[in-house]
């Protein structure tokens, strides 16, 4: 039977995995308090020697329940992962994340889908309506200094829905992941040190997971094998050699 162990790290906004005794792939399934169930990102895990060892970085703050089968399999734990703070992450590598002081989220809209279609001898307009959009607002992030900034910054830039997670009570701010549209730097004032960054977002579901740890790679990952286009061809001169490539790190989605 798999033995998982669940370190809850708040420094992080994160929980640390790790399963023994498991069968060659192992799933990851995590329940929050309110029931809702999700798998940890770079599920399925290939084990070695019977063990995987990951990081949920996108661990729910409140009471966690992981198992590898469904939330009351019999190896299920639970722990309490714990923020004073809003915190954003990037579900993408490098995985950046950092506590922020969100200065506003309720100015947002609930956009229809109504359309209307004038007939011709009818007074008034015949309507097609779809259930509304997803609600979408301007995220204000307040930054004390150049290093909070520019923390910030570096969620955003692999350009992915970033996940922002509030305390527990937080209302009326939204946990949830946020597609970024245009952000804007409003310094304090002109040359500060200070001020906020403006993220224009809509509210979407999860990204896709990221590919298992072995024997697994992405197009993403290729600048950082070959800096150059001389370098692939050189590399991998084929198609057939680019499909059975396996790069030298093996550590994508953990």
């Amino acid at each position: 039977m798999s033995v998982i162990t669940a370190v809850p790290q708040p420094a992080l906004a994160s929980v640390g995995l790790t399963v023994t005794g498991a069968p060659a792939t192992v799933t990851l399934y995590r329940t929050d308090e309110d029931g809702n169930i999700a798998t940890v990102r770079g599920s399925p895990f290939t084990t070695s020697g019977g063990a995987v060892a990951t990081v949920d970085h996108e661990a729910p703050f409140g009471l966690l329940t992981y198992s590898t089968t469904d939330p009351a399999g019999v190896d299920a734990v639970s722990v309490t992962l714990t923020s004073s703070t809003p915190w954003v992450t990037s579900p993408a590598p490098p995985y950046a994340s950092l506590a922020v002081a969100v200065v506003d989220d309720e100015r947002w809209s609930y956009p229809p889908r109504v359309w209307l279609y004038d007939v011709l001898g009818r007074d008034t307009p015949v309507p097609v309506w779809y259930p509304r959009s997803s609600r979408s607002g301007t995220l204000l992030l307040a930054y004390p200094d150049t290093d909070t900034r520019d923390g910030i910054l570096e969620v955003l830039a692999p350009g992915a829905p970033i996940l922002v997670r509030y305390p527990p009570g937080s209302a009326p701010f939204l946990s949830g992941y946020y597609a970024v549209g245009e952000t804007r730097l409003e310094p304090l004032l002109p040359g500060s040190t200070q001020g906020v960054v403006e993220v224009d977002y809509v509210l979407v579901l999860s990204p896709p997971g990221e590919p298992s740890a072995s024997p697994g790679w992405a197009w993403r990952n290729v600048p950082t094998e070959w800096a150059t286009w001389d370098l692939l061809v050189a590399a991998v001169p084929t198609w057939d050699a680019l499909v059975v490539h396996v790069p030298a790190a093996t550590s994508f989605g953990v």
